[in-house]
């Protein structure tokens, strides 16, 4: 049958039912594949474009628009030959060849796409990650695009020619989208929009009635094609310039806030994946810590503090070097311990842990008679939410501890209490308990005393370095007053030992983490200083603990003219880890900094802070809580909130805030920049909105049209010829859904013998009888009977219970 017995039919569901052995005309399929093609290309260079946008990197368009055209030339004549299975294998091949000859060329471009998303990540969310592969080059070339962009033209049409699938395609773009989003990196916004409607246009395009004998270039799959490009252009460029011209700044707004949302979801999976790793609160470790930018606190307080506010969500008693773990003493053993103590039969649990918990603030107020309260508002953005995230020093009343450690975690977040005044001071103080205590107290805290010193002296075996050390200063300078010893630590830590959180070696065999930094490597960060001075305070008979959570600089609140009063931001740069030491002359236990700040500040970011009218007045503030420490510290932020003191130190410079708006040559955002130079936001006009609205309709109208033309229970009850050529449409439509289908064209009966050779039943005489009676139903004026039409339609349903049997 050629092209003088075509013919076709006006079905009663308004579809055309072209011969199988019909192909469409030899201009038609090349205009279909020369629109295909096109499609393939600006996709794939868009995409690219993208990606390499991304990584701060731009390609040349123009090579890479002649290497897309060469390879989509080649890859169109496969598909109008029926070679597209084979080209897809030997192009591969090909390109693994080239690629395997000029290996260091193809791996230096790697490099400095690698290198490029390095830097993305890095300023976006200060994360260190290492993509570029060692001893190779980062030069970018033309080689590595070429070859990228030849695998991505090969797979994207293998899918959708052979395949008859857009999922590939939709999953890299939108890979490309989420990248941009989760970096708040985009390229030019010409390229988003490119690869978006060329990815409307190859999803119309297959979307199209392709049946099993007729080849995908056809009309139908280039009206749907050309359609929805049509109109995704339209809709995207009314956008565009509604964008440009009306709403920039409520874009630029939207935009802002939805930015966010990439970094909480980050800090999400930071969170989730710690606690799927096995991380610990605690735990040391000689890896390089995780930095992120993300702000997880907001402190307010009405008067700028003059030191550093500490807050905590662990204190660790004691250390195992097995476990490399500090552990906390939970509620559940200090209850137990209570029960044995004298004062527990004037005092239930709860009642003695609120006078533990509140001992501070009431010792604060005494210490200093002209000391004034301070209020404190602490908002929890995206930190670790089973505790409450207060400074010392405030007013815990109606809030209840975990055991003598931290706060459990509480709907209250508005605070009031004492700053911390200077250590020399607090310790040097010898204001006797019963100026704040009754004797009934005083008792009590008495237990605690013995309690503390039973609990928080123990140093386990394997320190030697940090036991000689000891020695030595005790036998140099005799007997030393707490705050002595607490300065002489301090000391030897910050003057003899490295800040280091990216070098560092692994532990020696036979040793541990503490014993390793202070006697060999001699560098390290927070967790290390912290710890190493916890032991020598203990070696010196001094109670002490392991203490993490978050440190805010008097430099990071920021004059608040909307609330008054001042806001810090705390972004897990101020993960931080510290030494607490008990003064048992009041019942309290002292925040004390180990680890030195300038060290600290030159491995972090330059300070990016904004202009603040009380600059000058910051540069006097020091953190009374050590002599030497100034305002900045290290900075790391936490794998998970509930792991900070696993080596997420504080960062001495405010740089979060404007690393996320700083424009840099790797994070140009198109989005932005597309609403420059608009000086208000106008009211947005009907006319545009309705046109979009009409497009949007029709593009609805017409998909619902061919969806409803497709369905397969709309057959003519009439017309029993049309209703079978309707029925044996769909059913070859299946088929080629399912993957059978010939690989060549095929004439009628040739394609009756190919398919009973792929299916168990019908036999090929029912299926051979089937095609004659097709055959009537098309050429002959005669109406099939009632009965014929039934068996017809048996053995269609026979075929397609074997194919959901397949399924």
């Amino acid at each position: 049958m050629g092209k003088k017995l075509k013919k076709e039919f006006e079905l009663d569901i308004d579809q055309k039912w072209p011969v199988y052995n019909s192909e469409p005309e030899v201009r038609e399929r090349i205009l279909t594949g020369i629109f295909h093609g096109l499609l393939l290309c600006v996709w794939s260079i868009g995409w690219i474009e993208w990606i390499c946008g991304n990584a701060g990197l731009k390609p040349d368009t123009v090579k890479m628009a002649v290497l897309s055209v060469a390879f989509g030339i080649l890859i169109e004549v496969l598909n109008l030959t029926y070679q597209e299975n084979k080209g897809f294998v030997i192009g591969c091949v090909l390109l693994a060849v080239i690629a395997r000859f000029n290996q260091g060329s193809v791996l230096s471009g790697y490099n400095a796409w690698a290198q490029g998303l390095e830097k993305a990540i890095s300023h976006y969310y200060q994360i260190d990650v290492h993509l570029v592969i060692d001893n190779v080059n980062t030069v970018e070339n033309m080689l590595f695009y070429g070859v990228v962009l030849g695998f991505l033209m090969l797979i994207i049409n293998y899918a959708t020619a052979a395949m008859r699938s857009n999922k590939i395609t939709i999953l890299l773009t939108g890979l490309a989208l989420v990248m941009s989003l989760m970096l708040d990196a985009f390229p030019d916004v010409i390229w988003m929009f490119a690869v978006i409607i060329t990815l409307g246009g190859l999803i119309a395009f297959d979307s199209v009635d392709v049946y099993v004998l007729n080849s995908m270039m056809n009309r139908k799959a280039l009206r749907g094609g050309v359609l929805a490009v049509v109109m995704l252009t339209l809709v995207f460029g009314f956008s565009d310039w509604l964008a440009r011209n009306y709403a920039a700044d409520f874009m630029h707004n939207q935009y802002a806030v939805v930015k966010d949302y990439p970094q909480q979801m980050f800090s999400a999976a930071q969170r989730t994946l710690g606690k799927l790793m096995g991380d610990q609160p605690g735990l040391l470790s000689n890896q390089s810590p995780v930095q992120s930018g993300k702000v997880e606190l907001k402190v307010w307080t009405d008067v700028r503090p003059r030191s550093a506010v500490y807050m905590k969500d662990f204190s660790g008693a004691s250390y195992n070097t097995d476990t490399e773990c500090w552990a906390v003493i939970t509620d559940d053993g200090l209850r137990k311990d209570y029960q044995q103590w004298p004062a527990s039969g004037q005092w239930t649990y709860d009642e003695a842990k609120a006078l533990w918990a509140q001992q501070l603030f009431r010792c604060l107020g005494a210490i200093e008679d002209d000391a004034s309260e301070q209020n404190y508002i602490v908002s929890n953005i995206s930190a670790d939410d089973q505790c409450t995230w207060a400074p010392y020093g405030i007013n815990i009343s109606g809030m209840t501890m975990e055991g003598d450690s931290y706060l459990r975690a509480s709907s209250g977040n508005e605070f009031n209490g004492y700053p911390l005044p200077d250590l020399e001071k607090i310790l040097a103080d010898d204001t006797p308990e019963s100026t704040v205590l009754n004797q009934d107290e005083a008792d009590l805290f008495q237990d605690y005393d013995s309690y503390v010193y039973a609990n928080y002296l123990s140093v386990p075996d394997g320190m030697p370095s940090l036991e000689q050390a000891v020695k030595a200063l005790r036998s140099e300078n005799g007997d030393m007053t707490v705050y002595q010893w607490v300065t002489e630590i301090q000391n030897i830590l910050q003057q003899n030992y490295t800040y280091e959180k990216n070098n560092l070696e692994p532990v020696s065999d036979g040793s541990n983490v503490i014993e390793d930094f202070f006697g060999r490597q001699k560098k390290g960060y927070c967790i290390h200083f912290a710890s190493a001075g916890v032991m020598m305070l203990r070696l010196a008979g001094i109670p002490a603990r392991y203490a993490s959570g978050y440190v805010v600089w008097p430099q990071d609140f920021k004059a608040d003219t909307s609330l008054g009063g001042y806001t810090a931001d705390v972004t897990g740069y101020r993960g931080h880890a510290w030494t607490e030491i008990y003064d048992r002359v009041h019942g309290i236990w002292i925040p004390v900094d180990m680890t030195p700040a300038e060290d600290a500040i030159a491995q972090n970011h330059p300070s990016t802070t904004e202009t603040d009218p009380a600059s000058e007045e910051n540069s006097e503030y020091t953190d009374t809580s050590q002599e030497t420490e100034s305002g900045g510290s290290e900075t790391a932020s936490e794998t998970s909130a509930e792991s900070s003191e696993t080596g997420h130190e504080t960062k001495g410079d405010d740089a979060e805030s404007s690393q996320k708006d700083k424009e840099t040559g790797n994070s140009t955002n198109s989005l932005k920049g597309s609403q420059r130079g608009v000086g208000e936001n106008k009211g947005i006009p009907l006319w545009p909105a309705a046109v979009m609205a009409v497009i949007a309709v029709f593009g609805g109208f017409v998909y619902y049209s061919g969806y409803r033309k497709q369905s397969f229970r709309t057959y003519s009850r009439i017309n029993r010829n049309k209703a079978l050529l309707s029925r044996w449409q769909h059913l070859t439509e299946e088929l080629e859904r399912s993957g059978i289908r010939p690989e060549r064209p095929l004439d009628d009966w040739d394609y009756v013998k190919w398919l009973q050779s792929q299916l168990e039943h019908p036999d090929e005489k029912e299926l051979m009888w089937l095609m004659e009676k097709l055959h009537q139903a098309a050429f002959s004026e005669d109406m099939l009977t009632k009965e014929e039409y039934e068996q017809c339609t048996g053995i269609c349903h026979e075929i397609k219970c074997h194919l959901e049997k397949k399924k």
